[in-house]
């Protein structure tokens, strides 16, 4: 299931004055010779003959759009920096002179002499001679420290130097080691973010909060939003480690300010408190802490429903991801009606915004069809509505893939295996194992540069997989694909047993499934004990989520304890999944009719078997069968309902005749 997070907001209050864009890159060589790569890659992907050709002709595209992207944002970000600081020596002046002009190498040249350097060293020696540092010497460290800043920055943005990332750290740094202030340890601390060295940046973030908030006790009108803005990007990366009692605590603090802020300036921060509050949704969500998280979705929803209607233009996407998150909550807390109608508010949204901007909406329109597809298929049964969004999301992602393959292969992926499901369901084996094939392929591809990131949707794959294969007596292809998943996901489990062991669970059921039909029993009984432990532990804290699928793995752990003729285990393992089905299904009948008459049936053909009981034995088919006449149309249901009939048959009941029966008794079964 995707969510849609806030992004990390700018912390800074700053303005880039006077400076207008146009002014300074358009005209810079490195944007020239960035937008002439850009064409002549459009022009080789319309001329590429090959799949690969053009797959690769992406890619370049792509990283060349990003790093003409990063050169624009890197120009702002400096044209802050000259407004913010002192220009307070001559090289500062040259360099903000040639950087006014587009002549960003130039800048760089003048700033980035040895000259710098002998002038640091003489002032942090002066330093340290002098018991009281003089005046003279805090102002020139702090201009010492401005012109590596500045040196950093335009380091930076000098894309076709060798080792332009390491060069601007080390400018960073020698910009610390002269004078540490907000303005170098916000930019260096969102260089680093920007790069995904977040254990790097989360101390400067840290030591900057530290010194907005002493900035902020003598100057709050300007310091606060600052302190507001890094909370924001602190309780993010603290909630990216996992350390989520810290995150929780920041983004508490950072919603409070913003608030405080917005009682004198809500047009300007009112958005921000609404951003906030989805972000601590989603950290609620992602503890599994559901009421809390769907309170703050409401409250953030009506903010941003309100912004809507001053400015539609800019808060409707806002709008849409708040919607978006709180239809996944709903989903989970199933409570269908709700959820369902949140997805088709949201998939409104993005088609309007789809209309006048479809590259940037387009894929958020691809990703609800899917979001909205799994929940019809996996809540409501409704397996043609399902179907038809899948393959409405599929032919986007198609076609997205077609532009930008790195950027869309993942989600075209997501989508296979997802469709695949379905077909599944529908016993339509062919079609399935096709789109497997297809999303498996595709993951491993990926896994092979990014493993962090798709080797749990590679073990995902090869369990569904797995199934189908199950499904077509396969069991020797099964059984590798079930190992090869079972594999993987331990591993992700070592490190993060919170989002791994129901996976992990989920898996070792199934695998002990295939065993039981090996007639493997000591292997099954081993797997079905392990799958149940690990459930029964997270249905303590989350029944809703988890009870299921207790009732589940007792289902299947019986059918063993009955071809192992242990009778009275199996009676009470198919007792205790029949208790947990009906509470459920009582609440949510839609969703657990058909998995309460399942184990009716299984204990109808216990009693028929096992422990003969004629009359509990027919009690239970004839349950099973009223309770799902009202999904016969549905292929999987047919077969359940095929088994129910083989025992009435078995008992010597003619099937036709008690059809008939039923039908005069109750004319709308």
């Amino acid at each position: 299931m995707e969510t849609i997070n806030s992004k990390n907001i700018n912390a800074g209050t700053i303005n880039a004055g006077n400076v207008q864009l146009g002014d300074n890159y358009y005209k810079s060589i490195e944007y020239l010779d960035m937008e002439k790569n850009i064409s002549r890659l459009k022009e080789l992907i319309e001329l590429a003959k090959t799949t690969e050709k053009k797959i690769q002709y992406n890619q370049e595209l792509q990283e060349e759009e990003d790093k003409l992207e990063g050169f624009k944002k890197g120009v702002i970000s400096l044209a802050e920096t000259f407004q913010k600081i002192v220009i307070d020596t001559e090289r500062l002046k040259t360099a903000q002179q040639l950087f006014n002009e587009g002549k960003f190498k130039e800048a760089r040249a003048i700033l980035d002499t040895e000259q710098i350097g002998t002038e640091q060293e003489k002032l942090l020696k002066r330093k340290s001679e002098l018991q009281n540092q003089s005046q003279q010497n805090i102002e020139d460290l702090h201009n010492n420290a401005n012109e590596y800043l500045v040196l950093a920055m335009l380091t930076a943005i000098d894309f076709e130097l060798e080792n332009r990332f390491e060069k601007t750290i080390e400018y960073f740094e020698l910009s610390l080691r002269s004078e540490r202030n907000a303005e170098n340890l916000y930019f260096f601390a969102s260089f680093l973010g920007k790069h995904n060295q977040n254990n790097k940046s989360e101390p400067l973030y840290e030591e900057l909060l530290s010194v907005c908030r002493i900035l902020a006790e003598t100057n709050p009108k300007t310091y606060l939003p600052n302190v507001a803005g890094i909370l924001n990007n602190l309780a993010t990366l603290k909630s990216k480690k996992n350390e989520f009692g810290k995150a929780e605590q920041i983004f508490q603090e950072a919603l409070s300010l913003f608030k405080t802020l917005s009682k004198t300036n809500p047009k300007t921060f009112i958005p921000f408190v609404g951003m906030t509050i989805t972000n601590l949704g989603n950290l609620y969500r992602t503890k599994n802490e559901f009421g809390k998280a769907q309170l703050a979705y409401q409250e953030a929803l009506a903010i941003r429903r309100t912004l809507v209607e001053t400015n539609p233009k800019i808060y409707l996407p806002d709008l849409a991801v708040t919607l978006n998150n709180l239809a996944v909550l709903q989903q989970d807390k199933n409570e269908f009606g709700e959820a369902e109608q949140s997805y088709q508010e949201t998939l409104s949204i993005y088609r309007t915004l789809a209309e006048t901007n479809p590259k940037i909406y387009l894929p958020n329109v691809a990703t609800t069809l899917n979001n909205l597809a799994n929940f019809q298929q996996t809540k409501k049964n409704e397996f043609e509505k399902a179907q038809q969004a899948y393959q409405e999301a599929l032919a986007i992602r198609r076609t997205l893939v077609e532009t930008n393959p790195h950027a869309y292969l993942p989600d075209l992926a997501d989508t296979l295996n997802c469709l695949a499901v379905l077909l599944q369901s529908k016993n339509e084996f062919e079609k399935a194992e096709q789109s497997y094939t297809e999303a498996l392929s595709i993951f491993k591809t990926l896994a092979e540069t990014n493993p962090q990131t798709y080797l749990p949707d590679v073990a995902g794959n090869l369990n569904n997989l797995a199934v189908l294969q199950n499904d077509k007596n396969e069991f020797g292809k099964a059984e590798q694909s079930y190992q090869e998943a079972l594999s993987i996901e331990r591993t992700l489990a070592e490190t993060n047993p919170q989002t791994y062991l129901p996976i992990v669970a989920g898996i070792l059921n199934n695998l002990a499934n295939l065993q039981l039909a090996k007639n493997e029993l000591g292997k099954a009984e081993q797997s079905y004990l392990e799958a149940l432990s690990i459930k029964r532990t997270l249905a303590e804290t989350n029944p809703q989520t988890y009870l299921p699928d207790v009732a589940g793995t007792l289902n299947n752990l019986a059918a063993l304890q009955r071809t192992k003729n242990e009778f009275w285990k199996a009676e009470q393992s198919y007792q205790e999944a029949l208790s947990i089905l009906i509470t459920l299904a009582k609440t949510n009948p839609q969703t657990y009719l058909p998995y309460l008459a399942v184990t009716q049936i299984n204990l109808g053909i216990f009693y028929l078997e096992s422990k003969v009981d004629r009359d509990l034995s027919i009690q239970f088919i004839d349950e099973a069968i009223e309770n799902l006449l009202p999904f016969g149309e549905i292929p999987y249901i047919q077969n359940y309902l095929q088994s129910a009939f083989g025992v009435l048959t078995k008992w010597g009941i003619d099937v036709e005749e008690y059809l008939k029966d039923k039908a005069a008794s109750n004319p709308e079964s």
